[in-house]
């Protein structure tokens, strides 16, 4: 969905990550980037619909992986987040947002 470099025509880049990861039983985001605008721009290009991410991981809390968070959770407030912190889960959940932790094995076992 978005890096520092083009990977297609019509896309546009930017220092940041995130990935778009679909299997048959869930669409999910790993990384979503710095800028949301940017994001949806580049979802828009490739046809793909952000409303229909069911989750997003989150690798670590630097502003080019997380900075379109809050733009895609007002865009898809149904979406789940994984976060990389145990002590994040609390602020999300607090803010009416789906959020888990990612810590030790078996973390993903509640994915659909």
């Amino acid at each position: 969905m978005m890096d520092n470099r083009v990977a297609r025509e019509g896309l546009r880049s930017t220092w940041g990550l995130s990935i778009l990861v679909e299997v048959p039983s869930i669409t999910m985001l790993f990384d979503v980037g710095p800028s949301f605008e940017l994001l949806l721009s580049n979802a828009e290009a490739l046809s793909i619909d952000l409303s229909r991410v069911d989750a997003v991981f989150i690798s670590h809390m630097h502003a080019d992986h997380v900075g379109a968070l809050n733009g895609l959770l007002a865009y898809n407030p149904d979406v789940t987040v994984y976060l990389p912190d145990p002590r994040l889960k609390l602020a999300f959940t607090r803010s009416g947002f789906k959020a888990e932790c990612l810590e030790g094995q078996g973390c993903l076992e509640g994915l659909p």
